[in-house]
């Protein structure tokens, strides 16, 4: 609803750090895509997100920009995981994940909430997960 993305920009808004972001290429700075950090919940989880315009997939920004999100999440959070929730279709994305040491813990479905059955249909996923421990491992 307009009152829930209102609700969430002003939320966004009193910490940027952790809203919306813009994915810039380093030459020429043109903008990419989207990002979204996913400030930890009170279980310690962030799960950021990744929306990169399709004349870009297939070049390892995704990766790039996912490893980053991982990075600045645990340096600048007290998050005990970062997890990732692609779609069971999106190869690439799960090849992604993977790729930045994400383990695959389960399969779930998203069942959209009744107000959003009219326009959304349930969407089968996986949840990958990274956690503190590991990640200090690589760093």
């Amino acid at each position: 609803s307009h009152d829930e993305i209102r609700s969430q920009l002003e939320r966004e808004s009193r910490d940027p750090a952790w809203g919306l972001l813009i994915v810039e290429r380093k030459q020429g700075g043109s903008a990419i895509g989207q990002a979204h950090l996913g400030r930890p919940d009170d279980d310690g989880i962030s799960e950021p997100d990744i929306k990169l315009l399709p004349e870009f997939w297939g070049q390892a920004y995704g990766r790039e920009t996912w490893e980053g999100l991982i990075d600045y999440t645990f340096a600048n959070s007290d998050s005990r995981i970062v997890q990732g929730t692609p779609n069971v279709a999106n190869v690439a994305s799960i090849r992604m994940m993977e790729s930045c040491g994400m383990v695959r813990i389960s399969q779930r479905v998203f069942d959209p909430p009744e107000s959003m059955r009219q326009f959304a249909t349930a969407v089968p996923h996986f949840v990958y997960r990274i956690d503190r421990a590991v990640w200090e491992t690589c760093k």
